[in-house]
């Protein structure tokens, strides 16, 4: 595992005696891409801005780069860059001129920056018109170029697809993934589209009620138990003669399948039995659970 950018440790906010978010402790790496997910009213949102500086910690800290948010916030936040809730413009001015008002907030970037994040966010041309003719999808594009601007080390984003199209949700995906891979940046990223996330992060943090409630490798094989379907030709006998040897095991049927939960080694057995009692077998095939599976298995509410 790579260097941990991002520390955050025993991070809680309180509001008159209520916690919005209670003793968070995880670590983002460079070259990550971490997922959050919650229900609404989780602490998604609330968690992001306490680690931009946005709003004060009542406990914990959030350290960046070896530097503290709370007693060295500037130093801390010098190389992020985020999106939290909408990206703020300033609407009567036009895209180009909002980066360079960014621009003249850092040091040392170069005008052919401008011209690098807005090509890469697909921008190039409708920079010189105004932010008001912009859609939403433009102005969410916008504001990640302003995020990209000074070539940070870490990313926070939040909710970073809203507005916008297939295409462009595909192609802030695949740049999110070369940013993640190419330049060593670490993305924070929350949604609420978990086919997305399934399909961007490495790992994934799920939080409900203020709480961490789980911490998942996307797509990581069980090495224990796992669901395996089992395509055969007699499926009421196929229970039958399996349930007598292995009782301990449950099966199921699910469209044109047998599913059964079990372990590796068991695979073969399950197989040759079916085969000695003449149960033709088409095909075995493991079954993943879903995120959005694994996520309402454990919230039991929706993830937006």
């Amino acid at each position: 595992m790579s260097e941990a950018i991002i520390q955050v440790r025993h991070l809680t906010k309180r509001i008159k005696q209520k916690n919005l978010v209670e003793d968070l402790n995880f670590d983002i790496h460079r070259g990550e891409i971490l997922g959050f997910l919650g229900p609404n009213g989780a602490g998604k949102t609330t968690t992001m801005r306490m680690m931009l500086g946005l709003t004060s910690i009542t406990e914990g800290d959030v350290t960046i780069g070896g530097h503290s948010i709370k007693t060295e916030k500037e130093q801390a936040l010098e190389r992020v860059g985020g999106i939290v809730e909408n990206p703020e413009m300033y609407k009567f001015l036009t895209g180009l001129d909002n980066l360079k008002h960014f621009q003249r907030m850092y040091r040392d970037i170069p005008d052919s920056r401008i011209a690098d994040v807005v090509e890469m966010v697909k921008l190039t041309d409708a920079i010189k018109n105004k932010v008001k003719t912009y859609s939403l999808g433009m102005r969410q594009r916008l504001g990640i170029a302003q995020a990209l601007l000074h070539s940070p080390d870490v990313l926070i984003l939040d909710e970073p697809t809203n507005g916008l199209d297939p295409s462009g949700i595909r192609e802030l995906r695949d740049y999110l993934k070369v940013l993640a891979s190419n330049e060593n940046i670490a993305i924070f990223i929350s949604s609420h589209l978990l086919s997305e996330i399934e399909m961007i992060c490495d790992r994934v943090l799920i939080i409900q009620k203020g709480k961490l409630t789980d911490s998942q490798v996307v797509n990581e094989t069980q090495e224990t138990q796992q669901v395996v379907a089992f395509e055969v030709d007699q499926k009421q006998k196929a229970i039958e003669v399996l349930g007598k040897t292995f009782a301990h095991l449950t099966f199921t049927e699910a469209d044109e399948v047998l599913l059964v939960e079990t372990d590796r080694e068991t695979i073969p057995k399950l197989n040759a039995t079916l085969t000695q009692h003449n149960i033709k077998v088409y095909g075995i095939k493991g079954v993943q659970k879903s995120l959005e599976d694994r996520f309402l298995e454990l919230t039991g509410g929706n993830p937006s």
